[in-house]
């Protein structure tokens, strides 16, 4: 939509008892700003620059607060506006009432330590893996999609407290933010195979797990995203943070708990025009974040570790070799022998691995150097399936009792 009074040659000659705001249809986008634009009742294109241009719905948007007339207001900024307030809630099973959904919350929580451990974990994890680079929202170009970072606090089945940043990527839009959304994931088939061979060879399944996965492999098409409410508070000293605590007990002991949520807002709106993250990896959420990361983990296997990857079941890897001529007796020259092999498996940021001795130890030392893995060690489950191996029998048992 734009202002009518913009198509007047002098005031009023042409929106004088007309709408205050014409609508249109975006067509294409031109160079320096400019936008080409059908609008309703005209069949031909018109030049508009982007600055003054707003969504159709932006009285609306105005009728419950949100100024959308300033300059430099456009499409993706009133969807930044009206998505930044969507952050997702859960109820935890193990606590009294429900997570929270804002640090704020987290601070007045009883168990406020854990909280805010919990987000300087992730926090750490996403400054580790170089995910986000703080961006001026006037530095976001104006075709880029700005869209809500998710915050999910969650407890686990063992009581430990975590928190997670994902991106809200069902406001992306398909063929410009994203294109492939696939990644390998292994059937049932396989699975029994893989586990049969290793119970043939009678050799233990071992496992690693890709750390803080797709943080690991980058974003590959420019996405911002609204900073999430903890920036500028959970790096601060515990006690600073007890200090914020208390003064946010207090607000809520004197004016209760709207006091709080009013304040959520207050800060919301100070900060909505001022930064946002650029996404520089694949973040859960994006809907080509998965194709990403594998895509990442087929570059580590097969380029940085020489591993085949096998045709019929991608997320398959496996690599071998043969004994030297000179490794053998006369007897067996004639022959061709595998020295050392590996075979392994991946689901996402899960490995499952076994062969000779030689190679497993060359895989636990030198995989870790080309991604960030954790060592598991020997593994008695895979994809929530439980693994009993029993070596001096060659037996192997797979079971879900828990589903």
């Amino acid at each position: 939509a734009i202002e009518t009074k913009r198509f007047d040659a002098a005031p009023g000659s042409y929106s004088k008892g007309k709408s205050k705001y014409t609508q249109g249809t975006l067509k294409k986008k031109g160079k320096a700003g400019v936008m080409y634009v059908q609008w309703d009742g005209d069949e031909s294109l018109t030049k508009s620059h982007w600055k003054h241009l707003t969504l159709a719905f932006s009285a609306m948007m105005t009728s419950v607060g949100r100024d959308t007339s300033g300059p430099g207001v456009n499409m993706r900024k009133i969807v930044a506006m009206v998505m930044q307030d969507t952050i997702l809630e859960f109820k935890s099973q193990s606590e009294q009432g429900p997570v929270p959904k804002h640090f704020f919350w987290a601070l007045v929580h009883k168990k406020w330590r854990l909280w805010v451990e919990a987000v300087r974990k992730e926090q750490q994890s996403w400054v580790e893996n170089n995910a986000f680079e703080v961006t001026a929202f006037g530095d976001v170009p104006p075709e880029a999609m700005i869209i809500p970072l998710g915050e999910l606090y969650s407890v686990k089945r063992d009581g430990t407290h975590k928190y997670r940043q994902i991106a809200q990527g069902q406001y992306l839009r398909e063929g410009i933010d994203y294109t492939y959304t696939f990644s390998t994931t292994i059937e049932t088939s396989v699975l029994r195979w893989f586990h049969s061979l290793a119970c043939a060879c009678r050799k233990e399944i071992r496992g690693v797990d890709a750390i803080t996965g797709y943080l690991q492999s980058a974003q590959r098409v420019p996405v911002y995203a609204t900073k999430p409410s903890h920036a500028g508070y959970s790096d601060m000293p515990m006690e600073e943070l007890a200090v914020l605590r208390k003064q946010l007990l207090g607000l809520i002991a004197r004016d209760g708990l709207g006091a709080i949520r009013k304040l959520i807002t207050e800060q919301k709106n100070s900060e909505k025009y001022k930064e946002v993250w650029k996404l520089l990896s694949a973040i859960y959420g994006v809907l080509d974040a998965g194709h990403a990361f594998s895509m990442f983990v087929q570059g580590v296997m097969v380029k940085e570790l020489g591993m085949i990857n096998s045709e019929v079941a991608p997320s398959v890897y496996f690599k071998y070799e043969y004994y030297k001529v000179h490794e053998l007796g006369p007897e067996q020259t004639s022959e061709r022998l595998v020295k050392n092999w590996i075979i392994a498996c991946c689901w996402t940021d899960d490995f499952r691995y076994f062969g000779s001795d030689d190679y497993v130890q060359w895989f636990e030392k030198t995989a870790p150097t080309k991604m960030k893995l954790k060592l598991l060690g020997v593994c008695d489950d895979f994809v929530a399936i439980e693994t009993i191996q029993n070596l001096e029998e060659g037996t192997i048992e797979l079971k879900q009792p828990k589903y």
